[in-house]
């Protein structure tokens, strides 16, 4: 061991308070803390019969700590004189499951549950036992008290498959594959974008035929089609891959007459052309997005000044 190293060492076991930080978390391995006065700050609050939690950050808006879940904590635990317990380990960053079925982890899952998604807790926990088990009946128990200091840095919930023999759980399965793709696409993770709304698509085609009769079930599952068609032809248009865009626009356009998707599809089929060149198709796009739509003062000075950038860019030769 070198002169230097164990110099520190030497420094370290000799100074009274010796702290290390984790992420924005003092534990002092050497600090004996008064828990009367340290609970003292917060507000108590009972949550069993024998445990209160005391809380030093309290975020009521967040996410409430799920029974499913697994978990990214802070743990630091002392004894009723203040000593830090396990001290190897100590305020580590430890993934935790709900689902542990270790014994140890019952009472931690009590408290957990207890807390959302950032705070911070104080727990005091009040266990009664015997001294011994010879004890007679008119010994006096004993107090033993545990501290539990837990901060919840993160949470991620497994969630449940639906039952989809249910035809509201099928469109909650839309609204899945539109959510998980529409935050793939805001992060510009235009690709993996692209394979949600396939499974959307894909998972339209395995309808059940029971449900084929009913009008607005029917007229649903359309509006979730062109979603899905629109997102996928605006993600490969981000891509730069035109061609596969133009491929989508062309078929959806004529089934979506007069809902929202229209114009849209339209404008995007409009500049796809352009963009690779084929001038022709972009003005046929144009006059027939004038001819068919019922187009507002914004919407008409769009396509106007797409056909001004079109004109002269088709007079180029390439």
């Amino acid at each position: 061991m070198s002169q230097e190293i164990q110099k520190e060492e030497e420094k370290e076991n000799q100074s009274p308070i010796v702290s290390k930080v984790y992420e924005n978390v003092i534990i002092f391995k050497n600090l004996q803390i008064n828990m009367d006065e340290t609970l003292k700050k917060y507000q108590e609050q009972q949550i069993g019969p024998d445990i209160y939690k005391y809380n030093v950050i309290s975020l009521p808006d967040n996410d409430k700590i799920q029974n499913d879940s697994k978990l990214k904590i802070f743990c630091e635990e002392r004894d009723f004189n203040g000593i830090l317990q396990n001290k190897d380990k100590q305020v580590q960053l430890n993934r935790f499951s709900m689902k542990s079925p270790k014994p140890e982890l019952n009472l931690i899952k009590k408290l957990l549950l207890s807390m959302h998604v950032g705070e911070e807790s104080w727990f005091k926990i009040c266990n009664f036992s015997n001294q011994n088990e010879d004890s007679n009946e008119n010994d006096k128990q004993t107090t033993v008290f545990r501290y539990f200091k837990i901060k919840i840095v993160e949470q991620q919930i497994i969630e449940k498959p639906l039952d989809l023999t249910a035809l509201e759980n099928r469109f909650l399965q839309f609204e899945k594959f539109r959510k998980d793709g529409n935050t793939l696409f805001n992060n510009s993770q235009f690709e993996n974008a692209i394979k949600k709304y396939k499974k959307g698509i894909n998972f339209m085609e395995a309808w059940p035929k029971i449900y084929d009769q009913d009008i607005q079930v029917q007229q649903k599952k359309k509006y979730y089609y062109y979603l899905f068609c629109s997102n996928m032809a605006q993600s490969y248009i981000l891509l730069k891959e035109y061609e596969k865009a133009i491929m989508i626009l062309e078929d959806i356009i004529p089934q979506c007459r007069g809902n929202e998707f229209e114009i849209k599809s339209y404008y995007r089929i409009i500049v796809c052309y352009m963009k690779t060149r084929e001038f022709d198709k972009a003005e046929r796009y144009l006059r027939e997005v004038k001819h068919v739509c019922q187009l507002d003062v914004d919407q008409s000075q769009l396509f106007n000044w797409l056909e001004k950038e079109c004109k002269p860019l088709k007079k180029v030769k390439i």
